[in-house]
């Protein structure tokens, strides 16, 4: 469908200057995202260009298993926030594999703003609390120094 996928194609149907209009145009792009691109990437960096179009916030796939694989069945981790606020990850051998590879994922990620989540009761988790790794731009953290998270 051209350099953005057709993105102008799948949206002209729909008047984006009414209340539904990006919403709706916004639900074709996903139809069209799930239907055709079945690579996280490719329908992360799909998504981002029909963000940008649409003035909305990005629709993302975080389902990790086509490029990293499930966890294997063996993964352990723990996350929990001590008494002193610090923040513990615990993790078998395996677990801390997994999440290397996870968080290498992440990093090839040309995306800004991509994450993953990890809830305590879905493997590798193993109780604890629930987690969220980000990969954010360079910016981020110089608005984070200037106090502008």
């Amino acid at each position: 469908m051209g350099d953005s996928h057709g993105i102008d194609e799948l949206i002209a149907q729909y008047d984006l200057g009414t209340e539904e209009g990006p919403s709706a145009a916004e639900a074709a792009c996903i139809r069209y995202a799930v239907e055709n691109l079945h690579d996280r990437r490719s329908f992360n960096a799909f998504m981002e260009v029909v963000a940008e179009k649409l003035g909305t916030l990005p629709v993302r796939m975080n389902d990790f298993s086509g490029t990293i694989g499930d966890p294997p069945s063996s993964a352990k981790v723990h996350v929990r926030l001590s008494e002193e606020n610090a923040a513990e990850l615990t993790g078998n051998a395996e677990g801390l594999k997994y999440l290397a590879r996870l968080m290498l994922e992440l990093a090839r990620e040309p995306i800004e703003h991509d994450h993953v989540h990890l809830d305590p009761d879905r493997p590798p988790m193993h109780g604890g609390a629930y987690m969220v790794i980000y990969h954010e731009p360079d910016a981020w953290f110089d608005r984070l120094n200037d106090g502008k998270p």
